[in-house]
């Protein structure tokens, strides 16, 4: 026996019966995909949910070590519980996940085993009592499907994040070593196999490694293997068999620096989180709320990367950092309902994405919402309170990244609702007291279209927010002043950064919509526009009938379909005309207005050189397919059904307003070609 191992060995159950689990293991799914990632989000998220002083940061280590194997025979005895696998399990699927780890144990055997111990400080560590499925040593080493966590409101609330830990393993093996701020230790190996069979008895699926028969914890300090005794509160995690070169290892730490970064951003910048990462011949990295804006600025190089989308957080830190700063960085706090106190981080960016982070205690990730909107701007929601928290942690899956009622039990499911449409109410509040004109309805905010009442995206020139002038004061024109008190809630003084009374100035738009176009006269009176536009209307009605009166003479009553000039628009697969030319390079926004003539959309277009003859293809865009809008009326262009033809565009700004036929408000795309 091994004076390093003491008298630990592998105990596997025989199994009395019952279900038999086969090689597949469903609950390591939502973790593969990235598995350091996984790694990053669970075991940090397990630690601050084990915060110990609260006004102290806790400390999470990712080691990157190895030891060498003929001083740990006994754990290599995983190797014939392995073979015991294939000796069940004899088929392709079964050698696909078990070759490999016996590849790796019969290298390691003759060198040495490479591990990642990931360690915490100002942690409670994990408590444990035989049989009591609410101490945490339990959850995580005896339990599955299980969670024990000091908070209702804390992560973790499947247990099925332990799977994260045994997906990095190449052996399927993690020992666990715990000391508790009681002066309590506890150490155990746990293996994650499947059913198997040794000398003809049919073994149970999890084994550990253990000084004794019972498969408990080892409790004396001088039992536990030295290398993995715990000095100081907290628990470490130590991932056995890694399978990496030192290439292979430098990319790992690279990961776990860009996952920490774009998860824990906020929980580092609040002083609540200190990351290190380190490697004997790689060295040491460390995370923290001094150095947090210069790493981001190192791994995610580029502040705007459209490739990367929500993975570079750089902008949101942005928002958070500089908040009440200017008038482009602002906050707003309430005290709602269910949720309880909310902070909601805005800043204005026209490349911005539209995004929302939406966060909770412990201030990490859930996930990000994409909108369709294309205001320009970057925001955070954050709930830290600790009611609403236990309602969102009821609302995740296992994979912790989303919020959605339909992951809560049926009895919290009505409260779960309610929660999450009051926080996407109170967005779109935020949202709007930025961004909403007076007279300007809604078209589509990506998951809020339900609550929210602002246009996709008005034009530069159309509007600029005004902020930070005293309410009382009025500009030229009579002006609303909005500031960012929500309801019966007036804005709170920010704990993180300091933010004073925000105010907002917005600029009333008038009710006639005639002068947002180039060169449209404005000293005309509402009633002579009018009649000019009917007029208009009427002479090209004229001059377009004339048209096809003559195209109709001159055209022979019959012809070859492939003889002679062709219709430059043709059909697709779904029957939409489309034309068949290059596309125009142009930027457009739009929005809908309710004028003297009913709801109208206008189609904000910008050119690089002017044309006569646009074709514009109106399509309105859902989350799931879009679906093309019958043009009733326009004042620029032919109508074809859901497009219009022979379109002015200025060289600039050209503002065409049109009329649906179904009279309601749309997200609208467009299509803006040129007809050759």
């Amino acid at each position: 026996m091994s004076s390093a191992e003491n008298n630990c060995q592998w105990h596997f159950a025989q199994s009395l019966g019952g279900q038999d689990q086969g090689p597949n293991d469903a609950m390591s799914e939502p973790f593969k995909k990235d598995r350091f990632e996984a790694i990053v989000r669970e075991s940090i998220q397990n630690s601050l949910d084990a915060q110990a002083d609260k006004e102290q940061p806790v400390i999470v280590t990712f080691k990157f070590k190895s030891t060498d194997a003929k001083n740990y025979p006994r754990l290599f005895d995983i190797e014939k519980h392995i073979h015991g696998c294939l000796d069940m399990y004899n088929d392709n699927h079964a050698h696909r996940k078990f070759d490999p780890m016996l590849e790796y144990l019969a290298k390691a055997r003759d060198a040495r085993m490479d591990y990642l111990e990931v360690s915490d400080e100002n942690t409670t560590g994990m408590d444990y009592s035989k049989d009591d499925t609410k101490s945490g040593f339990y959850s995580f080493v005896k339990s599955a499907g299980n969670s024990s966590k000091a908070s209702e409101s804390a992560g973790g609330s499947y247990g099925f994040g332990k799977a994260a830990y045994f997906n990095l393993s190449k052996i399927r093996t993690v020992l666990i070593s715990t000391l508790t701020t009681d002066n309590k230790y506890f150490f155990e190996g746990v293996s994650s196999l499947c059913t198997h069979k040794i000398n003809g008895k049919k073994l149970v699926p999890v084994g550990y490694y253990c000084d004794n028969e019972d498969e408990e914890p080892i409790r004396i300090p001088t039992s536990i293997p030295r290398r993995f005794q715990r000095e100081t509160p907290g628990t470490s995690m130590f991932i056995m068999g890694l399978g990496m070169d030192d290439g292979d290892t430098k990319l790992a730490m690279m990961k776990i620096n860009e996952a920490a970064v774009k998860h824990f951003w906020l929980s580092i910048l609040s002083h609540k989180l200190i990351i290190r990462v380190e490697k004997s011949n790689q060295g040491k990295y460390e995370l923290n709320a001094d150095n947090l804006e210069k790493s981001a600025e190192i791994i995610f190089d580029k502040y705007d990367d459209l490739k990367r989308g929500h993975k570079n957080p750089r902008a949101y830190i942005d928002a958070v950092v500089n908040a009440g700063k200017d008038d482009k960085h602002l906050l707003f706090e309430k005290d709602i309902p269910y949720l309880g106190h909310v902070k909601y981080y805005f800043m204005i960016c026209k490349s911005g994405n539209d995004y929302i982070l939406n966060m909770r205690a412990p201030r990490m990730l859930v996930y990000h919402q994409v909108n369709s909107t294309d205001y320009g701007f970057y925001s955070v929601f954050v709930c830290d309170d600790e009611n609403g928290n236990k309602l969102l942690v009821q609302s995740e899956n296992p994979a912790h990244n989303e919020w959605d009622e339909k992951n809560a039990t049926e009895l919290n499911k009505p409260l779960v609702e309610k929660a999450l449409k009051e926080k996407d109410a109170f967005i779109q509040e935020c949202i709007r007291s930025v961004f909403v004109a007076d007279n300007v309805e809604t078209l589509n905010f990506g998951g809020l279209d339900e609550y929210l009442s602002i246009p996709s995206s008005l034009d530069d020139d159309d509007y600029q927010p005004n902020f930070g002038k005293p309410t009382d004061e009025k500009s030229e024109e009579e002006t609303t002043s909005v500031s960012t008190e929500l309801g019966d809630g007036e804005i709170q003084k920010p704990q993180l950064p300091t933010l004073g009374e925000v105010r907002i100035k917005k600029k009333k738009q008038p009710k006639q919509s005639d002068n947002d176009g180039e060169g449209q006269q404005t000293g005309h009176t509402p009633e002579k526009r009018q009649e000019k536009e009917k007029e208009d209307e009427e002479e090209e009605q004229d001059k377009e009938k004339q048209e096809k009166d003559k195209e109709k003479k001159d055209k022979p009553e019959s012809k070859d379909a492939n003889d002679g000039p062709q219709d430059p628009m043709t059909e697709d697969e779904d029957g939409l005309h489309l034309p068949p030319m290059e596309p125009l390079k142009i930027s457009y926004r739009t929005y809908a207005q309710n004028g003297e003539e009913g709801l109208e959309h206008k189609l904000v277009i910008h050119s690089n050189r002017a044309t006569n003859r646009a074709v514009i293809s109106i399509i309105s865009g859902g989350e799931t397919s879009d679906v093309p809008l019958t043009v009733q009326r326009s004042d620029n262009g032919n109508i074809l059904n859901n497009q219009l033809t022979k379109v002015h565009l200025a060289a600039g700004k050209t503002v065409i307003r049109v009329w649906f036929e179904d009279g309601m408000r749309h997200a609208i795309k467009l299509d803006v070609y040129e007809d050759q």
